[in-house]
């Protein structure tokens, strides 16, 4: 039975740095350690006490709790998603603190505040599980009805802005959905694990910080010389002697890494209205692809020397580290776009459209992504052209989004189907049956690009030897799977006037194909029915967006073949 302590931030905001004074974007174990602590000595009066205290306390019980926290970092952490109000840069708000003492200088007394930045704030979705931290096993009765009691007094994690409730609970499931878990090497290899590194408490936490207390804190009356002592608090006696580390790691297969990219940047973009041409930004579906070029073009020579690969899309080759299956999609959410699908976007979104979409894969590191929102902020204004032929656009100002809860969910009573804006484009050419007992049509062309999309999710066939075996084996793979079933419904081929104009590039054996079909996700425990997702040959530059079709119960019908609902038309 797991124990599970959840943080819920009253203001869906945290505010702290780790002990080298850089803005955290998560509390650490150590952090929920030293606030217990704090508790324990000014609310229930550790170490002071002579009797029970009113909860039925006493100091034996509290520090069989902290002990129990020394050296056994949790388990498992879940991280809800955040996003940071200046990330990247200085904060650009003065803050103004009491120092605590009086200062007597030109002979006025009055009590000494000094300025200072603010830290970086991190929001934190509030409508979904709060951040938690789990513990494969449970403490003694005693020292879990104590972090019972400790947890629900401490005020905040971090600085005083950043208030919140604890809450305790051997009910969770372990791990949660979506959570990290605790890399079990040590040393060298705990940093080679390419994980996120938390602190958390060693044993001997508690007189470490009794200690470092002691010798920061001036018996009262005694004079205090500013810069020296200052200086002596800050620094000298940093108390970190007694701090672990841990790595947690997405465990393989993990259903969080489910959602291709689940953040994103939107940039809003307006008609330059010096060219006269038009109020509204409703570019072409031809063009699409091409505008998509351009911005991928202009973020590579604004962002300078050595842009990410997951930019550019060229990883260094390692035999034991496979390229990943996303890199950095970008796409246009026209006013067409707005006005068709206002009802299923939050009103948030709807209200920065027209816009280009940077989607961010799962896998590209926190600081490409500051460093690229960095970029696209030094962009605002600037103007931006697909061809000569077309109107320009300016560029607005970046933000944040997630990109996981892009779209409302479902209407009560509907269904979420899927299709491909403006289409697929096929990623090989038709693939023949080594058995030769089936066709490789516009279906299983669709769930190869549907298993590209989710690549990392699948297990490679290494029997295969042929190629045309391993597409085939992919295929089926992608048809069978329990955990998204995927579902392509009606597919079929799509033909425009130039159709050289939905791709950037196409290998010289493939065959440029247009597919579209109604594409159903019915995945339960990874909830995709608001994720950001495109798919396709195209669907890093303008291709493949996927756009929501919801159908009500009422005209859905069960298929004879796999008795799944499909569209009443299609059974």
């Amino acid at each position: 039975m797991p124990l599970s302590i959840s943080a819920r931030f009253l203001a869906n905001c945290y505010q702290g740095r780790d002990s080298g004074g850089v803005p955290e974007r998560y509390p650490s174990a150590d952090r929920l350690y030293k606030a217990l602590v704090s508790t324990a000595y000014t609310t229930f009066q550790f170490k002071k006490q002579r009797v029970h205290s009113a909860e039925g306390l006493d100091d034996a019980d509290i520090e069989l709790a902290l002990r129990w926290l020394e050296g056994n970092p949790p388990d498992a952490v879940y991280l809800p998603p955040a996003i940071s109000d200046s990330e990247g840069e200085s904060a650009n708000v003065t803050v103004y603190r009491d120092k605590g003492y009086i200062d007597s200088t030109k002979g006025k007394k009055r009590s000494k505040v000094a300025s200072a930045n603010a830290a970086v704030s991190v929001y934190y979705d509030d409508a979904g599980r709060p951040l938690t931290w789990q513990w494969k096993d449970i403490p003694p009765s005693e020292a879990l009805a104590a972090l019972v009691a400790l947890c629900a007094e401490v005020p905040y994690l971090g600085e005083a802005c950043s208030k919140v409730r604890l809450s305790v609970s051997v009910e969770e499931q372990f791990p949660l959905v979506g959570a990290l878990l605790r890399d079990e090497s040590d040393g060298f290899e705990t940093l080679r694990a390419h994980g996120l590194v938390f602190a958390y408490p060693g044993c001997g936490r508690l007189e470490d910080l009794d200690d470092g207390y002691a010798r920061n804190n001036f018996a009262p009356g005694k004079p205090v010389r500013e810069r020296e002592d200052e200086q002596n608090l800050l620094q000298s006696s940093p108390m970190n002697s007694t701090v672990g580390i841990a790595t947690y790691l997405r465990p393989k297969h993990d259903l969080k890494a489910l959602v291709p990219w689940p953040r994103g940047i939107l940039i809003p973009v307006t008609p330059d209205a010096m060219e006269r041409m038009s109020d509204e930004w409703n570019p072409p579906e031809s063009e699409y692809v091409g505008w998509a070029v351009a911005l991928h073009r202009f973020l590579v020579k604004e962002w300078g020397i050595d842009p990410p690969a997951a930019l550019i899309g060229k990883y260094q080759k390692d035999a034991g580290m496979p390229q990943p299956a996303n890199n950095i999609a970008i796409h246009l959410l026209t006013e067409r776009i707005k006005a068709k699908y206002a009802d299923v976007l939050p009103d948030m979104i709807v209200d920065y459209l027209p816009a280009l979409l940077l989607m961010l894969p799962e896998h590209m590191p926190d600081d490409e992504v500051i460093e690229l929102y960095e970029t696209c902020k030094r962009s605002a204004g600037r103007s931006l052209y697909f061809s000569r032929n077309s109107q320009r656009v300016r560029l607005g100002e970046p933000i944040r989004i997630d990109t996981a809860r892009f779209w409302n969910p479902p209407a009560t009573g509907t269904v979420r189907f899927w299709f491909p804006s403006p289409m697929s484009i096929a990623e090989t050419r038709a693939i023949p049956d080594p058995a030769g007992r089936r066709h490789w049509g516009s279906r299983e062309a669709l769930y190869l690009s549907l298993g590209h999309v989710w690549r990392d999710h699948f297990l490679s066939d290494d029997r295969a030897s042929k190629y045309e075996e391993r597409m085939w084996s992919f295929v089926d793979r992608v048809r069978r799977d329990e955990s998204l079933r995927f579902r392509v419904l009606d597919a079929r081929t799509v033909h425009r006037p130039n159709m050289i104009d939905y791709i950037h590039r196409a290998h010289m054996s493939n065959v440029v194909r247009g597919l579209s079909a109604l594409i159903a996700i019915g995945s339960d425990v990874c909830d995709l029915n608001q994720a950001v997702l495109a798919i396709g040959q195209s669907r890093h530059l303008g291709g493949g967006f996927l756009l929501p079709v919801d159908l009500p119960a009422n005209c859905l019908g069960t298929n004879d073949c796999d008795g799944q609902e499909v569209p009443i038309w299609l059974t």
